[in-house]
């Protein structure tokens, strides 16, 4: 009883956060939008370069902690997967440059990250939002994991050579096409649904079902602007992974600002 008293207090708390009053629609962009989203988010990097490389050094040395840790530990073979959970849940991190965005929108600029205010106006609605990307990253773990075991062994660790050779024989090839299948469908939902969902949600009272159902509608009604957006954004992550992380200072608050411009441009109350 106890229990589901406290299910019920959770639940009602996670979902009476007011909604804004104001409908919400999604506006129909031109099919290459996203550039101009992606000139707008230099734009707003340059004018707050300190905070904004600052969050960026941060995921930077994170990141580079987790894949060192992953390696010491001989788990090397899931630094991949790691990657991928990145993607996934990265837009969930760049909530911190969503601050910084809607400093440099109100002020014209930002310059101390302690001077900006970085509350979401949905708090936890944010992070139902985030629950719901983390359960998508762990998913993916799972299948690859599954993946992996049915193609090499239960419990099998293999070297680096090893790994290159497996990656670059028949099975290995099979698995890689397999797992970035899977991968690819996993990461086109957790884009669609926290794309514009997050910011929307840092910056408005809004309940996460909402949020999430709008970031879906954008995709659905600009899908060529929306998905080449969404292609982008993987790539120059992966390219970046590959490059050592270290482009990352750059990169991620660049295309956390491109999603405050993307937000802006496609919602209208």
């Amino acid at each position: 009883m106890q229990l589901g008293t406290l299910i019920a207090i959770w639940w009602n708390n996670l979902t009476t956060e007011p909604k804004t009053p104001r409908k919400i629609t999604v506006r129909k962009i031109a099919n290459n939008a996203h550039w101009s989203w992606l000139g707008c988010a230099w734009s707003n990097l340059l004018k707050s370069r300190r905070p904004s490389l600052f969050i960026g050094l941060w995921v930077v040395l994170i990141s580079l902690g987790l894949v060192v840790g992953l390696y010491l530990i001989g788990l090397k073979t899931t630094i991949p997967i790691a990657y991928g959970s990145f993607i996934m849940i990265g837009p969930l991190v760049a909530t911190f440059v969503y601050g910084v965005a809607r400093e440099v929108e109100k002020e014209g600029g930002a310059s101390k990250l302690r001077k900006i205010d970085m509350q979401p106006n949905s708090k936890s609605q944010l992070g139902f939002i985030g629950f719901t990307l983390l359960f998508l990253a762990i998913v993916w773990a799972i299948f690859a994991h599954l993946l992996w075991s049915l193609t090499v062994g239960m419990g099998r660790t293999i070297d680096e050579s090893q790994f290159i050779a497996f990656i670059l024989s028949s099975r290995g090839i099979i698995m890689t096409v397999i797992g970035t299948i899977i991968g690819g469908i996993l990461a086109t939902i957790c884009f669609s649904i926290a794309a514009i969902s997050l910011p929307l949600a840092f910056d408005r009272n809004i309940d996460a079902l909402s949020a999430m159902a709008l970031s879906v509608q954008c995709v659905i009604k600009n899908p060529i602007a929306m998905l080449s957006w969404g292609f982008m954004v993987g790539f120059i992550v992966v390219l970046s992974a590959l490059l050592a992380f270290l482009p990352i200072i750059v990169i991620f608050p660049w295309l956390g600002h491109s999603a405050w411009c993307a937000y802006r441009a496609l919602i209208v109350d």
